[in-house]
């Protein structure tokens, strides 16, 4: 099962969330894909071997890296569709 990270922190099975919850996740995940961030990734075992990348993603890969794939698939299962921003 697909979780998903709340904004205070909490963890809720995608299935779980409410239409609007799902709904309104997909929006926003597409407003910061639009625009784009910075993913950070590195590791190591201790100081002399710590590193970290630093990737701008955008767009395609952007949706990807949040598993915007899992999203849409819960909206599909529900047969809901995403309302466009001009919609009341």
């Amino acid at each position: 099962m697909t979780r998903h990270r709340q904004k205070d922190g909490q963890y809720i099975d995608i299935a779980k969330m409410a239409d609007n919850h799902l709904l309104n996740t997909i929006r926003m995940m597409r407003m910061v894909a639009d625009k784009g961030f910075i993913a950070r990734s590195g590791g190591g075992h201790d100081a002399d071997e710590m590193w970290c990348e630093e990737d701008h993603l955008q767009d395609e890969e952007a949706l990807d890296y949040m598993g915007f794939a899992n999203y849409i698939k819960e909206l599909s299962k529900r047969g809901l569709e995403e309302k466009d921003d001009d919609q009341t």
